[in-house]
């Protein structure tokens, strides 16, 4: 008959068993593990590849894909902050006394209360229907009268703009207030007025 194997309970995080004989490790493990998270969330929210994401935070694919699979132990704490801040997220750091006298401190990540984009404080965007079969190829947001199609679309990838969704259509990427297809493309369009004409007006 085989031996059982032996099973340890450990208190914490993972790390805590993965670099049990090196516990400033495991915390650094378990800081990067909980920033990652958030770029995680993002990109979720966003609905960006990781091409995008790449972009985004100046790193390519394969970076990307080891960082969102858990390995990021060659990655510097400071370098997951960077890419936070590439996304549009400040990143404050905050050294405060540990209650207990003589015990070595901790380092812990604490989401704030929007870490996921948030419509309140975000600008409209409206687009100027110039574009081939009334697509939109510039936009107007706040006093930007035509921003391009490019710009407007990488802004409301970093969350800069309310209500607005990236579509593909014909393989160029556009902004709908509605991601239904069977929508027309153009969002939030100003409706001019049109004069009204009589077929027989008084003289």
């Amino acid at each position: 008959m085989k031996d059982e194997p032996e099973v340890y309970m450990t208190e914490g995080s993972v790390y805590n068993s993965i670099y049990a004989d090196n516990p400033e490790m495991a915390e650094d493990m378990q800081v990067k593990s909980e920033l990652v998270m958030q770029i995680q969330e993002i990109k979720q929210h966003r609905g960006l590849t990781q091409g995008q994401l790449g972009e985004l935070i100046k790193m390519d694919q394969a970076q990307i894909s080891r960082m969102l699979n858990g390995n990021f132990r060659k990655l510097s704490i400071g370098r997951i902050m960077l890419c936070l801040r590439y996304l549009n997220r400040d990143v404050h750091i905050v050294v405060e006394p540990h209650p207990v006298r003589d015990e070595i401190g901790t380092f812990r990540v604490m989401a704030g209360l929007n870490i996921i984009d948030s419509n309140s404080s975000k600008t409209k965007i409206i687009g100027n229907n110039d574009g081939i079969s009334g697509r939109n190829e510039t936009y107007k947001t706040g006093s930007l009268k035509a921003g391009t199609r490019t710009t407007s679309v990488k802004e409301v990838k970093l969350g800069q703009h309310s209500g607005v969704q990236v579509v593909k259509v014909q393989g160029k990427e556009y902004l709908r207030a509605n991601p239904n297809h069977s929508k027309s493309n153009n969002i939030n369009q100003e409706k001019k007025k049109v004069p009204r004409t009589y077929l027989h007006q008084k003289s």
